[in-house]
Protein backbone atom coordinates (compact mmCIF):
# COMPACT_ATOMS: atom_id res chain seq x y z
CA UNK A 1 0.00 0.00 0.00
CA UNK A 2 1.36 3.41 -0.98
CA UNK A 3 1.54 6.39 1.36
CA UNK A 4 -1.17 8.24 -0.60
CA UNK A 5 -3.62 5.36 -0.22
CA UNK A 6 -2.71 4.93 3.43
CA UNK A 7 -3.73 8.49 4.24
CA UNK A 8 -6.90 8.29 2.15
CA UNK A 9 -7.96 5.29 4.22
CA UNK A 10 -6.92 7.05 7.40
CA UNK A 11 -9.13 10.04 6.63
CA UNK A 12 -12.05 7.74 5.80
CA UNK A 13 -11.58 6.03 9.16
CA UNK A 14 -11.25 9.36 10.98
CA UNK A 15 -14.43 10.81 9.47
CA UNK A 16 -16.28 7.57 10.21
CA UNK A 17 -15.11 7.65 13.83
CA UNK A 18 -16.04 11.33 14.18
CA UNK A 19 -19.55 10.60 12.89
CA UNK A 20 -19.90 7.82 15.44
CA UNK A 21 -18.75 9.94 18.38
CA UNK A 22 -20.93 12.91 17.37
CA UNK A 23 -23.92 10.55 17.40
CA UNK A 24 -23.04 9.47 20.95
CA UNK A 25 -22.72 13.04 22.22
CA UNK A 26 -25.89 14.24 20.46
CA UNK A 27 -27.91 11.06 21.10
CA UNK A 28 -30.63 12.91 23.00
CA UNK A 29 -30.94 15.68 20.44
CA UNK A 30 -31.26 13.72 17.19
CA UNK A 31 -33.85 11.28 15.86
CA UNK A 32 -33.44 7.57 16.39
CA UNK A 33 -33.09 6.98 12.64
CA UNK A 34 -30.27 9.51 12.32
CA UNK A 35 -28.61 8.03 15.39
CA UNK A 36 -28.65 4.53 13.88
CA UNK A 37 -27.35 5.78 10.52
CA UNK A 38 -24.48 7.69 12.15
CA UNK A 39 -23.53 4.78 14.41
CA UNK A 40 -23.60 2.42 11.40
CA UNK A 41 -21.24 4.74 9.51
CA UNK A 42 -19.05 4.69 12.60
CA UNK A 43 -18.71 0.90 12.45
CA UNK A 44 -16.43 1.35 9.46
CA UNK A 45 -13.70 3.00 11.53
CA UNK A 46 -12.34 0.27 13.80
CA UNK A 47 -11.68 -2.46 11.18
CA UNK A 48 -9.92 0.14 9.04
CA UNK A 49 -7.80 1.30 11.97
CA UNK A 50 -6.89 -2.34 12.66
CA UNK A 51 -5.82 -2.77 9.04
CA UNK A 52 -3.72 0.41 9.08
CA UNK A 53 -2.16 -0.57 12.41
CA UNK A 54 -1.05 -3.87 10.86
CA UNK A 55 0.28 -2.09 7.78
CA UNK A 56 2.12 0.54 9.81
CA UNK A 57 4.01 -2.21 11.63
CA UNK A 58 5.67 -3.27 8.36
CA UNK A 59 6.33 0.26 7.10
CA UNK A 60 7.49 2.13 10.19
CA UNK A 61 11.22 2.67 10.54
CA UNK A 62 11.01 2.37 14.33
CA UNK A 63 8.35 -0.01 15.72
CA UNK A 64 9.32 0.84 19.30
CA UNK A 65 8.87 4.57 18.75
CA UNK A 66 5.55 3.97 16.97
CA UNK A 67 4.35 1.85 19.89
CA UNK A 68 5.35 4.51 22.41
CA UNK A 69 3.48 7.13 20.37
CA UNK A 70 0.34 4.98 20.42
CA UNK A 71 0.61 4.56 24.18
CA UNK A 72 1.03 8.32 24.64
CA UNK A 73 -2.08 9.01 22.55
CA UNK A 74 -4.02 6.38 24.51
CA UNK A 75 -3.06 7.88 27.88
CA UNK A 76 -3.92 11.50 27.05
CA UNK A 77 -7.19 10.42 25.39
CA UNK A 78 -8.52 8.40 28.32
CA UNK A 79 -10.07 11.19 30.43
CA UNK A 80 -12.18 12.79 27.65
CA UNK A 81 -13.05 9.30 26.37
CA UNK A 82 -14.38 8.27 29.78
CA UNK A 83 -16.53 11.39 29.98
CA UNK A 84 -18.00 10.98 26.50
CA UNK A 85 -18.66 7.23 26.71
CA UNK A 86 -19.26 6.69 30.43
CA UNK A 87 -20.39 10.12 31.60
CA UNK A 88 -17.62 10.41 34.19
CA UNK A 89 -14.06 11.72 34.04
CA UNK A 90 -12.62 8.47 35.34
CA UNK A 91 -14.00 5.01 34.62
CA UNK A 92 -11.94 1.81 34.54
CA UNK A 93 -14.73 -0.32 33.08
CA UNK A 94 -13.78 0.65 29.52
CA UNK A 95 -10.53 1.95 27.98
CA UNK A 96 -10.25 3.86 24.72
CA UNK A 97 -9.54 2.13 21.43
CA UNK A 98 -5.95 3.33 21.08
CA UNK A 99 -4.97 0.97 23.89
CA UNK A 100 -6.35 -1.88 21.77
CA UNK A 101 -4.44 -0.73 18.70
CA UNK A 102 -1.25 -0.41 20.73
CA UNK A 103 -1.65 -3.91 22.17
CA UNK A 104 -2.35 -5.32 18.70
CA UNK A 105 0.75 -3.58 17.36
CA UNK A 106 2.75 -5.01 20.27
CA UNK A 107 1.35 -8.48 19.46
CA UNK A 108 2.81 -8.23 15.96
CA UNK A 109 6.10 -7.02 17.40
CA UNK A 110 6.59 -9.91 19.84
CA UNK A 111 5.46 -12.54 17.33
CA UNK A 112 7.64 -11.33 14.47
CA UNK A 113 9.18 -14.30 12.70
CA UNK A 114 12.78 -13.28 13.04
CA UNK A 115 12.35 -12.80 16.79
CA UNK A 116 10.71 -16.21 17.13
CA UNK A 117 13.46 -17.77 15.03
CA UNK A 118 16.06 -16.24 17.30
CA UNK A 119 14.33 -17.71 20.35
CA UNK A 120 13.76 -21.13 18.77
CA UNK A 121 17.25 -22.08 17.58
CA UNK A 122 16.58 -25.78 17.04
CA UNK A 123 18.21 -27.34 13.98
CA UNK A 124 15.20 -29.51 13.11
CA UNK A 125 13.16 -27.41 10.67
CA UNK A 126 9.81 -29.06 11.44
CA UNK A 127 10.38 -28.88 15.18
CA UNK A 128 11.47 -25.28 14.86
CA UNK A 129 8.35 -24.35 12.82
CA UNK A 130 6.12 -26.07 15.39
CA UNK A 131 7.75 -24.19 18.28
CA UNK A 132 7.43 -20.88 16.43
CA UNK A 133 3.72 -21.55 15.76
CA UNK A 134 3.07 -22.53 19.39
CA UNK A 135 4.88 -19.45 20.64
CA UNK A 136 2.89 -17.29 18.24
CA UNK A 137 -0.43 -18.69 19.51
CA UNK A 138 0.63 -18.43 23.16
CA UNK A 139 1.79 -14.83 22.93
CA UNK A 140 -1.22 -13.72 20.87
CA UNK A 141 -3.55 -15.48 23.31
CA UNK A 142 -1.85 -13.72 26.20
CA UNK A 143 -2.45 -10.35 24.54
CA UNK A 144 -6.12 -11.24 24.03
CA UNK A 145 -6.53 -12.18 27.70
CA UNK A 146 -4.78 -8.96 28.73
CA UNK A 147 -7.21 -6.92 26.61
CA UNK A 148 -10.14 -8.57 28.41
CA UNK A 149 -8.66 -8.07 31.89
CA UNK A 150 -7.91 -4.39 31.19
CA UNK A 151 -11.36 -3.78 29.60
CA UNK A 152 -9.97 -2.45 26.33
CA UNK A 153 -12.42 -1.47 23.58
CA UNK A 154 -13.25 -4.41 21.30
CA UNK A 155 -11.15 -6.59 23.68
CA UNK A 156 -9.82 -9.85 22.12
CA UNK A 157 -11.54 -9.48 18.76
CA UNK A 158 -9.64 -6.26 18.08
CA UNK A 159 -6.31 -7.98 18.77
CA UNK A 160 -7.40 -10.84 16.51
CA UNK A 161 -8.14 -8.51 13.59
CA UNK A 162 -4.80 -6.72 13.82
CA UNK A 163 -2.78 -9.93 14.11
CA UNK A 164 -4.59 -11.70 11.24
CA UNK A 165 -4.38 -8.61 9.00
CA UNK A 166 -0.66 -8.43 9.73
CA UNK A 167 0.25 -12.11 9.53
CA UNK A 168 -1.66 -12.76 6.29
CA UNK A 169 -0.53 -9.72 4.29
CA UNK A 170 1.94 -11.79 2.23
CA UNK A 171 -0.19 -14.95 1.93
CA UNK A 172 -1.98 -16.03 -1.25
CA UNK A 173 -5.28 -16.67 0.55
CA UNK A 174 -5.23 -13.50 2.62
CA UNK A 175 -8.70 -12.48 1.39
CA UNK A 176 -10.14 -15.72 2.81
CA UNK A 177 -8.39 -15.27 6.16
CA UNK A 178 -9.42 -11.64 6.40
CA UNK A 179 -13.01 -12.51 5.58
CA UNK A 180 -13.02 -15.17 8.31
CA UNK A 181 -11.52 -12.66 10.75
CA UNK A 182 -14.23 -10.09 9.98
CA UNK A 183 -16.98 -12.72 10.29
CA UNK A 184 -15.61 -13.70 13.72
CA UNK A 185 -15.42 -10.02 14.61
CA UNK A 186 -19.08 -9.51 13.69
CA UNK A 187 -20.10 -12.58 15.70
CA UNK A 188 -18.11 -11.45 18.75
CA UNK A 189 -19.54 -7.94 18.59
CA UNK A 190 -23.10 -9.27 18.09
CA UNK A 191 -23.63 -6.43 15.67
CA UNK A 192 -24.72 -7.51 12.17
CA UNK A 193 -23.03 -4.78 10.12
CA UNK A 194 -21.95 -7.26 7.43
CA UNK A 195 -22.23 -4.76 4.59
CA UNK A 196 -19.89 -2.38 6.41
CA UNK A 197 -17.27 -5.12 6.70
CA UNK A 198 -17.69 -5.94 3.00
CA UNK A 199 -16.88 -2.28 2.35
CA UNK A 200 -13.80 -2.65 4.57
CA UNK A 201 -12.63 -5.62 2.49
CA UNK A 202 -13.21 -3.60 -0.67
CA UNK A 203 -11.16 -0.67 0.63
CA UNK A 204 -8.36 -3.01 1.71
CA UNK A 205 -8.31 -4.60 -1.77
CA UNK A 206 -8.24 -1.14 -3.37
CA UNK A 207 -5.36 -0.07 -1.13
CA UNK A 208 -3.22 -3.03 -2.21
CA UNK A 209 -4.13 -2.97 -5.90
CA UNK A 210 -1.95 -1.19 -8.45
CA UNK A 211 -3.90 1.83 -9.70
CA UNK A 212 -3.30 5.20 -11.30
CA UNK A 213 -2.08 7.29 -8.34
CA UNK A 214 -2.68 10.59 -10.16
CA UNK A 215 -6.43 10.14 -9.59
CA UNK A 216 -5.99 9.74 -5.83
CA UNK A 217 -6.13 12.88 -3.65
CA UNK A 218 -2.78 13.69 -2.06
CA UNK A 219 -3.28 13.87 1.71
CA UNK A 220 0.35 13.26 2.60
CA UNK A 221 1.29 16.84 3.44
CA UNK A 222 2.78 17.75 6.81
CA UNK A 223 -0.45 19.39 8.01
CA UNK A 224 -2.52 16.33 7.07
CA UNK A 225 -0.11 13.97 8.83
CA UNK A 226 -0.11 16.04 12.03
CA UNK A 227 -3.90 16.28 12.05
CA UNK A 228 -4.19 12.52 11.60
CA UNK A 229 -1.66 11.90 14.38
CA UNK A 230 -3.36 14.07 17.00
CA UNK A 231 -6.97 13.92 15.84
CA UNK A 232 -8.10 11.24 18.28
CA UNK A 233 -7.31 13.05 21.56
CA UNK A 234 -8.15 16.45 20.04
CA UNK A 235 -11.64 15.53 18.85
CA UNK A 236 -12.41 13.75 22.13
CA UNK A 237 -11.41 16.88 24.04
CA UNK A 238 -13.65 19.08 21.87
CA UNK A 239 -16.61 16.67 22.10
CA UNK A 240 -16.21 16.37 25.88
CA UNK A 241 -16.47 20.18 26.14
CA UNK A 242 -19.59 20.10 23.94
CA UNK A 243 -21.14 17.39 26.12
CA UNK A 244 -20.28 19.29 29.29
CA UNK A 245 -21.89 22.44 27.85
CA UNK A 246 -25.01 20.52 26.83
CA UNK A 247 -25.29 18.90 30.25
CA UNK A 248 -25.02 22.18 32.12
CA UNK A 249 -27.31 23.92 29.65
Amino acid sequence: MTTKKYYVLKWIAILSMLTDHIAIVLSEGISNDNYIIMRTIGRLAFPLFCYMTAESFYFTTSPKRHLLRLLLLAIISEIPYDYIICGTWSDFSSQNVIFTLALGFFSLFITKDKINNTICKGKNVKRKSFLVAMLWFDLTGTMMVLSIVCHFSYIWEGIMLIVIFGKTRERKRKLLWRTIALVLFIAAEKNPFTLVCVLVLGLMHWAEKETDETKIPDLTGTASKQICRWFYPAHLAVLSVVKLWMTRG
